[in-house]
């Protein structure tokens, strides 16, 4: 599955968000983020690495899902609203990466990455949030994150954050480092 509008959202909004080097403005009922005709890949190709996006909040749902569709070896398999709707889409889906917020309804994202962890071990956690108080940081790492990622930060960085959790690296917002 693909990002794609299932039904018109309840309220009407007009956002720009800046992300991953891109500005992109959403309306309601935009008709952009739409499932994309993937063409197979070749053996010589690099693989494709799926991941679920999960935040509470659609319009940066929907502009993170957007941004990410322009890069053919990152595949959007699914999305996620609340912490125990990620546990079982992660448990569906099996996606090799999660993008996930900390304050989300039902169940907070850093108990909901420690189940994910439990459940799912070979998922890895970037946890994309506004949060940047040290000791969440730190129990976010603790509990099954292998990066973490200020939503502040994510036009520059959360590309490169990812890659580098593919690659096996933990890592954090820049910001967070001083």
């Amino acid at each position: 599955m693909s990002c794609r509008v299932l039904s018109p959202p309840a309220t009407s909004y007009n956002c720009t968000i800046a992300f991953c080097n891109e500005q992109i403005t959403l309306v309601s009922g935009d008709s952009r983020i739409a499932p994309r005709a993937r063409l197979p890949l070749h053996e010589e190709e690099t693989a494709t690495f799926r991941i679920l996006v999960v935040d509470d909040f659609e319009p940066w749902r929907r502009a993170t899902c957007a941004a990410l569709g322009q890069h053919p070896d990152l595949q959007v398999v699914g999305e996620a609203t609340d912490g125990m709707e990620a546990i079982q889409r992660a448990q569906e889906l099996k996606p090799d990466l999660i993008l996930l917020d900390i304050r989300l309804p039902q169940l907070n994202g850093i108990e909901a990455a420690h189940r994910i962890e439990k459940l799912v071990p070979e998922a890895k956690v970037i946890f994309v949030t506004s949060n940047n108080n040290r000791d969440v940081v730190e129990a976010a790492l603790t509990n099954g994150a292998h990066g973490y990622v200020l939503k502040a930060d994510g036009k520059s960085e959360l590309l490169l954050v990812m890659r580098a959790v593919l690659r096996g690296e933990k890592v954090v917002s820049k910001s967070l480092k001083r």
